[in-house]
């Protein structure tokens, strides 16, 4: 064996049980992180909780609103809270998770309006810091099936 193989051998057997420990430990915790900060999020959404939701939200977000096609800034994004606030008061809103991989958490998410009935969306977050710095919705349907 070369002294670059052996090299690349030592290498290869520090690294392989650092990347699978990674994986044990800090992706649960990750993943643990990342549903508290969205059971947080949602909270804050339903009870139009505008304060709380700027501290949850980065200051460059962007929030990508798929099935109109546009996107909303920080401000925008609260603005619009602001304005349909009495709507958000009457909403029921229940999610799951579908996907996590490292800072990005999909959802599928139930907002069960009282008075127009139910929204089924698909939402995306990447989560930095404790704080949204992107967050893209997509309508799935009329129907929360599964809820």
């Amino acid at each position: 064996m070369t002294t670059t193989e052996y090299r690349r051998a030592s290498t290869i057997n520090i690294v392989a049980p650092i990347a699978f420990l990674w994986l044990i430990f800090l992706t649960p915790a990750a993943a643990r992180s990342q549903d508290a900060f969205l059971n947080e999020w949602y909270k804050k959404l339903e009870a139009v909780d505008l304060g709380g939701l700027e501290k949850l939200i980065a200051p460059k977000a962007v929030f990508t609103l798929e099935e109109f096609g546009s996107t909303q800034t920080k401000e925008e994004f609260i603005d619009y809270m602001r304005k349909h606030g009495d709507a958000l008061q009457s909403v029921d809103i229940r999610y799951k998770v579908e996907l996590q991989w490292s800072n990005r958490t999909t959802v599928l998410v139930c907002y069960d309006f009282v008075e127009s009935g139910p929204v089924f969306n698909r939402e995306t977050y990447v989560i930095k810091d404790g704080k949204v710095t992107s967050a893209a919705q997509s309508r799935i349907g009329d129907r929360c099936d599964g809820f």
